[in-house]
């Protein structure tokens, strides 16, 4: 019967499940900022379509011109200084969320994750989430969010990278 089939997962129960050990923090983070990109350049590419503002000429005249229109039905999400702001959050994700992924599962194999990393990580994860949304909303959110949230992020991976050096100097002395 229904009755005993499993509550599916809350909210809650989920995300404790995905950041219960510092490998599925990692994963997690990774999937979630892979999820947060290609959502970006989703909505870029519905924007170049709504606005025929493409980057390469040549799409102007081949086989997938038919499908603008379908594309970037609906309103404008701010044509040209939307496209902008896209440009601005994809090249700031590129910059910044190697580094700390890299550095984060450099430290996993090189065993020197340090005691609060998963946290560092939940931190850094909702920094570059707020930063990405603030960045969206353009002159709605002022930038002094925007700001907060790149600052929060970008000293999350500096204590992320100095306890690592931390845990690799303690580990050389055993």
């Amino acid at each position: 019967s229904i009755s005993h089939l499993p509550a599916p997962p809350t909210a809650i129960t989920l995300t404790m499940s995905i950041f219960s050990d510092l490998p599925r923090t990692l994963a997690a983070t990774a999937a979630i900022l892979v999820l947060k990109h290609a959502s970006i350049t989703l909505l870029q590419v519905r924007e170049r379509s709504r606005e025929g503002a493409v980057l390469n000429p040549e799409d102007t005249s081949s086989a997938i011109k038919p499908l603008f229109p379908i594309l970037g039905a609906g309103p404008s999400f701010g044509g040209r200084a939307f496209l902008d702001r896209c440009d601005l959050i994809l090249m700031n994700n590129i910059y910044n969320e190697p580094m700390f992924l890299a550095l984060a599962f450099a430290a996993l194999g090189a065993s020197a994750v340090p005691e609060n990393a998963i946290t560092i990580t939940q931190v850094f994860l909702g920094a570059r989430i707020g930063h990405s949304l603030s960045y969206l909303f353009g002159t709605t959110i002022n930038s002094v969010f925007r700001t907060a949230t790149f600052l929060t992020g970008f000293a999350a991976t500096g204590l992320f990278a100095v306890s690592v050096l931390q845990g690799l100097g303690d580990s050389s002395s055993d």
